[in-house]
């Protein structure tokens, strides 16, 4: 069964270094900080808060007070909970090499032949 949704649940802990979430069916349920912290970042579903944290694990950081150190332990376990109830593809997802932008450098620019 696949994790579909997040909410905010009574009784469970954030404690730094541990998201403190459960699965509950389709619903990943939150302590309420973190579920608060998704909301203010426009983070609405457990493929979107795994995408999140992953990507910009310092926004999570600052909205909780942690250190980034923190917050990537707390990822680890997050995934570790997440494990059966998404894909793989989700949990760890391929990294993709950044495309260049920007001017190439004068000295690597292939030299064009010369006109007629």
């Amino acid at each position: 069964m696949n994790v579909r949704y997040l909410r905010s649940a009574v009784g469970l802990a954030l404690d730094r270094g541990d998201f403190g979430v459960a699965v509950a069916g389709e619903v990943l349920e939150l302590p309420r900080e973190l579920a608060l912290a998704a909301e203010r970042l426009g983070v609405y579903t457990p493929e979107d808060l795994l995408a999140m944290i992953g990507t910009f694990p310092e926004a999570i950081a600052h909205e909780l007070g942690w250190q980034p150190e923190e917050v990537e332990t707390a990822f680890s376990g997050l995934r570790a909970t997440l494990r059966g109830h998404l894909p793989q593809d989700v949990l760890e997802p391929e990294e993709h090499e950044t495309p260049p932008t920007g001017a190439l450098c004068p000295w690597e620019v292939p030299a064009l032949p010369a006109r007629r």
